[in-house]
């Protein structure tokens, strides 16, 4: 975990940090600052994406010198008073964690972190005890749009590392016929690649589907799949999404919902999947092998490699100057490009992540989209 440490707290430590660069982690960047106008140090720490506090009230020497430490402590202990389950913090913060301390950026989390601080000092001059203070911002809903908005800081930090558990297959899985897939997009500083083992026989819409989730899309844009010239097909074959019109249709063409990937593909075949014809995304994808009898808990993710662009960046060149922004936080653009991409972007993508969310689709996916 990294610990921003505001220039007050930097001050008291007698150390100048440099902030962090971005990419930042929303649920592993706690920001720390020292409350002033209290006859005892004391520390705020906050972790600013959904506003849960800690106050470290009353710091004796031998603490503030171990302070690393000291703060994973009790975190920890924060986390059990809000029953969280304990294998749930210790996967997000294991004993032995040692914060890594650097210098708090500005914009965003800045912000929310004065909010916070201007909180804890009303309730302080209102006679609050640190522990009702810290009680009253981690149960009272935040004040906030989108998602976080009528939920309280305990609820939303376990909501999040809930999100966050390791993914669980099911151990009795009938045999099925799949599909080993390699898909790369090239986004020139570097490449997003992804493997996934489906089943051979859903539809390319269902795969279609799957790649959206792999690539943390919100299926927005029209799609296609494109097969290249083969022995046996001399022309290139496109699946289309259903909803493109074509004003000169080639009889070859399919529907992905009526196509699907057994009918099509053979091991080391390779083809390409074109999303949003605006910002042109084209993943290049490579059937690696095929599995006669698998028994995994399909579909599956098992490599994520790279962040996926946000929608609507304007394609790679747009993404290029959106990451070249997003990596400098003093560029004049920083705090606008963070606001409009959001918090979640920066949380890197697991396999974990990936497979919790083809799943939740796939309850419904294969039953509704492929009959």
């Amino acid at each position: 975990m990294k610990l921003h440490c505001a220039g007050t707290l930097q001050k008291k430590l007698g150390v100048q940090y440099k902030p962090a660069p971005a990419p930042l982690d929303p649920l592993n960047s706690w920001y720390a600052s020292v409350i002033p106008d209290t006859h005892v140090t004391s520390i705020l720490l906050t972790l600013t994406a959904v506003h849960f506090t800690v106050l470290l009230w009353d710091l004796q020497p031998n603490q503030l010198a171990d302070l690393d430490r000291y703060i994973v402590q009790r975190i920890r202990e924060a986390l059990q008073s809000y029953q969280i389950p304990q294998d749930i913090i210790d996967r997000y913060i294991p004993k032995d964690t040692v914060a890594e301390k650097c210098g708090a950026a500005t914009g965003t989390a800045s912000a929310r972190m004065t909010v916070v601080s201007n909180q804890v000092r009303k309730l302080l001059r209102k006679g609050k005890t640190p522990q009702e203070v810290e009680d009253h911002i981690n149960t009272t809903s935040i004040s906030a749009r989108g998602e976080m908005a009528g939920t309280s800081p305990a609820a939303a930090i376990l909501a999040l590392l809930q999100k966050r558990a390791p993914f669980v297959p099911r151990e009795a899985v009938d045999p099925v016929p799949a599909m080993e897939l390699e898909v790369s997009l090239d986004l020139l500083i570097y490449q997003a690649r992804r493997t996934l083992i489906v089943p051979a026989d859903i539809t390319f819409y269902t795969l279609h589907q799957y790649l959206q989730q792999a690539y943390r899309w919100a299926d927005c844009h029209l799609h296609e799949f494109i097969l290249p010239r083969k022995r046996g097909r001399e022309y290139e074959q496109h699946i289309l999404d259903e909803n493109i019109d074509s004003c000169f249709p080639d009889p070859h063409d399919v529907q992905d919902r009526e196509a699907r990937l057994k009918d099509y593909l053979k091991a080391r075949d390779s083809f390409q999947y074109l999303y949003d014809f605006g910002d042109s995304w084209a993943l290049h994808i490579r059937v690696s092998r095929l599995i006669p009898s698998c028994t995994m808990d399909l579909p599956l993710c098992t490599l994520c490699d790279g962040a996926a662009p946000p929608e609507d960046v304007g394609g790679v060149y747009g993404f290029a100057a959106f990451y070249k922004i997003v990596q400098n936080s003093k560029a004049p653009e920083y705090k606008d490009t963070v606001d409009w991409v959001g918090s979640d972007w920066f949380q890197p993508d697991t396999t974990d992540d990936i497979n919790r969310r083809i799943h939740n689709l796939s309850s419904w996916a294969d039953t509704d989209l492929d009959c």
